[in-house]
């Protein structure tokens, strides 16, 4: 049996996860910008 497209499919699946796991987190721990603003 060949599970070769099987093996890469999980691998991206698996990098998009932590991926997105380590985006969320460093989202959440930055700090956030002022949000009001002056226009002059």
């Amino acid at each position: 049996m060949d599970l070769d497209h099987y093996y890469w499919g999980m691998h991206l699946f698996w990098w998009i996860y932590w991926v997105a796991i380590v985006s969320v987190l460093l989202h959440m721990a930055w700090p956030r910008r002022p949000t009001t603003a002056t226009i002059a």
